[in-house]
């Protein structure tokens, strides 16, 4: 076998071992993208009619729970995962707003969704249409703190329930940056610390709201975090060397961070009391969606894994969209879950995390690192956090 055929082998093989990414949730900024045409290898794939290899092992979410004008918050659900689950909780009957940094890719999402056709059950022997809910968008961009104030004011202005928070834009394998006005890098701020403030905001609403579900969507990348226990008190080594930046490691830190949160989350509800509010972190599977397109960024391999993704032939491997967002829903549905809370879950049930997602100091100082840097930003209101579930333990 040639230098090249085993390059084209190992990569496959990296794909479906899950190590060059968890394609999952749908950017704030993107919307979905279709794949050109073309021929050769690309459209010989297309034009095949097997079945898709891993398809079986992809658990359903098979529940048939409802929201019927129950409110639900999604960030980025105008593509990818974010899009189809917006599009199923608006048919079980969920008031949708969808905040996105993309307005006329949400606005055109949204009516695609409303155009779903009627659906009609039989029922004691009389035909009867299944209640659609609603869905809006408004903008919301996760990289700026001000931007995540006003979406959240004009929820809490305008709704007077929030009933579910489905935190799950994201980026992914991004050039290096840091984030002005927090000194944070992109990830941290675009996958944890816009979602940590945007909750925060939204929490006493969902708490009057109760009970009510707090969902995150991480992923499998956390297991290959290789940095071991973080230094919160490291500003440089948290933002990272520019000159030794890895964005793998970047996403798969980000992602370690929303299991932290959660868990977290979960913890200072319950020790002060809270009980009618649940969180849950997720990895939603190995997923095709717009979020690949940082893919051909990433080092050497980049171009070459970035076309594998584009030949069609991934397809009969990777989840589909709608297959990425089960879990999610099931998060945010399953009557199974109700009395779960903190815990990480894949595939339709829970799943142990690394044995640094666990650790319990390290979630504290997640906390207390993402207080200060709503501090430095200056969007703290004074007292709005004092002797409360944001400060004390």
């Amino acid at each position: 076998m040639d230098l090249r055929s085993s390059f084209s082998v190992i990569l496959v093989f990296l794909v479906l071992l899950g190590l060059p990414g968890d394609l999952e949730s749908g950017s704030p900024k993107s919307g979905s993208r279709s794949p050109k045409s073309g021929g050769g290898f690309r459209n010989f794939f297309r034009k095949l009619h097997i079945p898709r290899i891993m398809q079986p092992f992809y658990k359903r979410f098979k529940g048939t729970e409802r929201l019927e004008n129950g409110v639900v918050v999604i960030t980025g659900g105008a593509s990818g995962i974010g899009e189809e689950t917006a599009a199923e909780l608006y048919r079980r009957g969920a008031h949708v707003i969808i905040g996105n940094r993309n307005s006329d890719t949400c606005d055109a999402v949204a009516k695609k969704i409303k155009e779903q056709p009627r659906e009609i059950v039989i029922k004691d022997g009389h035909e009867e249409e299944i209640k659609h809910g609603h869905i809006e968008c408004y903008y919301l961009d996760l990289n700026q703190l001000d931007s995540v104030k006003r979406f959240a004011e004009w929820l809490l202005a305008n709704k007077k329930y929030i009933n579910v928070l489905i935190n799950n834009a994201g980026v992914m394998l991004a050039d290096h940056q840091v984030i002005e006005d927090t000194k944070t890098e992109l990830h941290i701020q675009s996958n944890h610390l816009g979602h940590f403030f945007l909750t925060i905001l939204l929490l006493p609403r969902l708490i009057r709201s109760g009970p009510s579900r707090i969902v995150t969507v991480s992923s499998k990348a956390h297991e290959y975090w290789r940095g071991g226990v973080i230094d919160f008190e490291n500003e440089k080594a948290l933002q990272m060397d520019p000159e030794k930046y890895s964005r793998w490691q970047a996403y798969a830190r980000s992602k370690l961070f929303n299991i932290w949160f959660s868990a977290e989350l979960s913890r200072r509800l319950r020790s002060h009391g809270v009980t009618t509010v649940n969180t849950y972190s997720l990895h939603p599977g190995i997923v095709h969606t717009p979020l690949y397109r940082n893919v051909k960024k990433w080092r050497w391999v980049g171009e070459s894994l970035h076309k594998f993704f584009e030949t069609g032939f991934m397809k009969y491997f990777l989840r589909t969209p709608k297959e990425g967002a089960q879990t999610t829903l099931y998060c945010t549905l399953s009557t199974d879950v109700k009395d779960e809370s903190g815990l990480y879950y894949s595939n339709c049930h829970k799943k142990t995390p690394t044995k640094l997602a666990q650790d319990t100091a390290q979630h504290k100082k997640l906390w207390e690192f993402s207080m200060r840097k709503l501090a430095i930003a200056g969007v703290l209101e004074p007292g709005f956090y004092e002797e409360s579930i944001y400060v004390s333990d």
